[in-house]
């Protein structure tokens, strides 16, 4: 450590010295003794702030027990310089030594940051604070210019003297910004050997309130919204749990309405049966009594014909009794059968030809009632006919419009691939996410799962407002399980066939299958499979 010394002009009792020190290449210091112990202590004790790349003053009181209060040291220390290898972490030291206590330690503070810049950056420490020199008793540089700036620029009447004061040690440390120093007070903590620290990284008094106010204010409103947050939950889970009791009453009472329903349409269907059946008998009855009106009424002829002839025959055998023989008769039996069936030939043939008629008729028409009971076959199609629609209470509550992307026509075909048994379609939701979808005539509603709906949900295309009610479904193997039903606002089926405003149920299983439901096939007339082709045909209202 080179050092220099020189008395202020005008005041013969004040001696000022002028040190550097640091660690050039490992820790250095000049001289031994009790600077040593000095130099290496107040590294040691510097806050955790004052540690990178930054300037701070030290006030410290050197304490001499026989001569007393010798002297008082301002170190001006630069943090954050690396040695001449470039490790990192060191410091530079420059200590102004003074006989007496100098009050205006900000202006000190300027001074000696200016003798910095001026002098030491660029021939000691280099402009990225990195040492140029290994040993700092090396460096030839005359200090007694230096020590010219500070005669001419410490002010005499701020300097007071340190001789005959008790010094008090309480061991604390204050620290204050350059912007709020107060005189008084930091003399009075130097007296009593309390480390002072002067940096520009401390924070300003009334900002460092200003911030802790802030904190309290931010740690308040903090425990204002987690009460909020605590009261929107429980607020939600009471509308959940009310909006579960509502469903599950329209749960209920959907079923309710569904039984009911389906009661009576049994009920119509054995009536229609029960009606079949009586027209049926009623038509064999009415047949028959007309086949045998029919043939009555011609054996009712064929008798009275009989009945004329046979009283013909009698006053022919009467008239002639007299003059044929006995032996005679066996030949007039003969002749009066051949008579007989000469005269009703014509009779018989028209109840045999009626009789034949009849029974063709009635064989017919019990052909033709039989095979309206019965499947027609279908060779390499299905075809599902929704012209005339039978809508459930349940289903259908919202009306869905078709478009055709191919244009306004009366047919399109969509075509599908077989997977593991199902025929699967490729469907477009809301314009943003194409998936394959069954079309399972089973499910009432459109299904997707969760994975979808937060897919198109992150994509801004479902939200809140796409939110119907919540439902109840019952699934394969006979659980009922939770479901929401939003609104999509476009279906592309095969990229031709667009549905709007379709139901959709959200299921909460991520894995849960992906239907197209009777909805979709409710908003068309009628909808055809070609196995042969593998295409749908949906055929327009």
């Amino acid at each position: 450590m080179e050092t220099n010394s020189k008395e202020i002009k005008g005041m013969s009792d004040l001696s000022i010295d002028l040190m550097w020190h640091g660690n050039c290449l490992g820790f250095q210091s000049y001289p031994t003794g009790m600077d040593k112990q000095y130099l290496q202590s107040f590294y040691s004790d510097m806050p955790e702030v004052l540690r990178d790349g930054v300037f701070a003053l030290k006030v410290n009181l050197r304490h001499d027990k026989e001569k007393g209060l010798s002297s008082v040291d301002y170190t001006l220390l630069r943090t954050g310089i690396k040695d001449l290898n470039g490790r990192p972490n060191g410091y530079f030291g420059l200590t102004c030594r003074l006989s007496m206590f100098y009050t205006d330690i900000a202006t000190l503070y300027d001074v000696l940051k200016s003798i910095y810049w001026r002098y030491i950056s660029g021939c000691i420490i280099s402009s990225d604070d990195q040492y140029l020199v290994a040993d700092l008793s090396s460096v030839a540089h005359s200090k007694a210019q230096l020590l010219e700036i500070l005669n001419l620029i410490l002010v005499g009447s701020c300097f007071k003297s340190i001789s005959n004061i008790g010094v008090k040690y309480k061991g604390r440390q204050v620290s204050y910004n350059p912007l709020e120093i107060n005189k008084k007070e930091v003399q009075s903590y130097a007296f009593e050997s309390a480390s002072i620290w002067l940096s520009d990284s401390f924070p300003i008094e009334s900002a460092k309130r200003d911030l802790e106010r802030k904190d309290e204010e931010i740690s308040t409103l903090k425990v204002r919204l987690q009460e909020e947050v605590t009261n929107h939950q429980q607020e939600i889970e009471t509308i959940r749990l009310d909006s579960k009791s509502k469903t599950d009453d329209a749960l209920a009472s959907l079923k309710r309405k569904h039984q009911v329903d389906l009661e009576n349409s049994r009920r119509d269907l054995l009536n229609e049966l029960e009606e079949f059946v009586q027209s049926k008998r009623s038509y064999k009855e009415v047949h028959d009594t007309s086949a045998y009106r029919h043939s009555k009424g011609t054996a009712d002829n064929l008798s009275s014909n009989n009945e004329k002839t046979a009283d013909r025959l009698s006053r022919s055998n009467d008239g002639s009794s007299s003059k044929k023989p006995i032996g005679s008769r066996g030949n007039n039996k003969i002749q009066d059968i051949h008579n007989f069936y000469k005269e009703n030939k014509k009779p018989v043939r028209a109840i045999v030809r009626a009789t034949f008629i009849a029974t063709l008729l009635l064989i017919i028409a019990f052909l033709l009632l039989s095979s309206c009971s019965e499947e027609q076959e279908k060779s390499g199609s299905i075809m599902f006919d929704f012209s005339s629609p039978i809508a459930s209470s349940a289903d259908n509550l919202f009306e869905e419009s078709v478009e055709y992307a191919t244009g306004h026509t009366d047919m399109v075909e969509v075509p599908y691939k077989e997977n593991m048994g199902v025929k699967c379609l490729s469907v477009t939701m809301n314009g943003a996410i194409t998936v394959n979808m069954v079309l399972d005539t089973g499910a009432s509603k459109s299904l997707i799962s969760l994975s979808e709906a937060r897919y198109l949900y992150s994509k801004g295309v479902l939200t809140e407002k796409d939110f119907l009610y919540g439902s109840f479904a019952q699934v394969a193997d006979g659980r009922i399980v939770p479901n929401h039903v939003f609104n999509l606002k476009s279906v592309i089926i095969g990229g031709v066939l667009e549905v709007r405003d379709v139901e959709v149920l959200v299921s909460d299983n991520t894995n849960a299958p992906l239907l197209l439901g009777n909805n979709i096939l409710d908003s068309v007339s009628k909808v055809e499979i070609d196995n042969e082709q593998q295409v749908f045909r949906f055929y327009l209202r």
